[in-house]
């Protein structure tokens, strides 16, 4: 599921969702299993919560017995394919499945003779896979002992020394006495076998359809736990990972305000070095340029009087060149005056 479709999710669709993936996976069965060994385990086990067990103390007295009625539970839960109550009853009871009493073992704590027809008729239905188990049977062949008393006294032995034994033979008396009173009424044996029989169907019908409606009652009662259970779980779960989420995002908020307080912080002092150096720069610069133009008015002032220097040298030279010349004119004058005068001496006769 990606993070938009997790967002988009209201609480109850969450709930759902959660409450089917765990029934899915096996978590709901697990936790079911766990929380009931644990009840097991604490009632089993009182004393570490300073509770006496009275409990299991009453039990040990009549282990046997106790071992004999539960074997028969859970093997007529077996053979009836109720697995549910089974897992249930087996970590309940603490009844362990190597330790469970076989046929023989009921027969011989029930002191049946292996010589008598239900002592055949219970083992060989033992030996059938698709017998509805050893409670189912011995209370069918109790039922057809009694219909047909014959041979009764010598297939069963009954021992009194036990009170769940004598009301079993109390029980057993008083339904010999009503069937010698209904014996002399043989004609209708046909239809009161029938009617028996009826009347055994619509018992077991009634019994699993009791069974099936505290059954679907019990899985309700369980489940609406359960759901109940996992609700608070995951709003519990919801919670805490809604608090690590904001710590974490809230630590990752500080770091970020912090890291980005730092960044600003070099930002501006780096801009202050760079302004201090622009304007170290800028000043040096003006320096250079005052210095440049200093330089160049001195050099344009040269450059004047050079110019001056050098036109006053031209009008010094033309100056000299006119008074050389004016010397010249003047030597030449004076030698053609010379010549003249000497060449005069010179044809002047003697």
């Amino acid at each position: 599921m990606s993070s938009a479709d997790f967002k988009s999710l209201s609480q109850e669709e969450l709930r759902k969702r959660l409450y089917q993936t765990f029934k899915n996976k096996g978590v709901l069965d697990s936790l079911k299993t766990q929380l009931r060994n644990q009840l097991i385990h604490e009632l089993k086990h009182p004393a570490f919560n300073g509770e006496p067990g009275h409990y299991l103390e009453a039990l040990e007295s009549d282990s046997l017995l106790h071992r004999a009625s539960n074997s028969m539970v859970a093997d007529h839960l077996r053979k009836c394919g109720y697995e549910y109550s089974l897992s249930v009853f087996y970590p309940e009871c603490g009844l362990e499945k190597e330790k469970m009493f076989t046929v023989h073992d009921f027969l011989q704590l029930l002191k049946i003779n292996p010589k008598s027809r239900l002592y055949k008729s219970l083992t060989s239905s033992a030996r059938n896979e698709s017998a509805k188990g050893f409670f189912f049977q011995l209370l069918m062949e109790l039922t057809d002992y009694h219909l047909h008393r014959e041979g009764r006294d010598a297939d069963t032995q009954t021992v009194t020394t036990s009170p769940y034994k004598d009301s079993i033979v109390e029980k057993l008396k008083f339904i010999d006495e009503q069937f010698e009173e209904i014996y002399p009424k043989r004609k209708n044996f046909e239809s009161l076998e029938s009617k028996l029989s009826d009347y055994r169907r619509e018992m077991e019908e009634q019994l699993r359809t009791e069974m099936a409606q505290k059954l679907q009652h019990f899985k309700d009662v369980e489940i609406a736990k359960i759901k109940l259970d996992e609700t608070e779980k995951s709003q519990r779960e919801m919670s805490d990972f809604r608090r690590e989420l904001e710590k974490t995002y809230q630590a990752k908020l500080e770091g970020l305000v912090s890291r980005e307080k730092n960044a600003i912080e070099r930002l501006q002092r780096q801009q202050e070095i760079e302004a201090k150096e622009i304007y170290t720069q800028r000043q040096s610069l003006l320096k250079d340029i005052d210095s440049v133009r200093a330089r160049e008015s001195d050099l344009r002032q040269r450059m004047e009087a050079l110019e001056r220097t050098q036109k006053l040298e031209a009008e010094k030279n033309r100056s000299i060149d006119e008074l050389l010349r004016k010397r010249e004119l003047e030597v030449k004058n004076i030698e053609d005056t010379f010549d003249q005068k000497l060449k005069n001496e010179l044809l002047r006769p003697r």
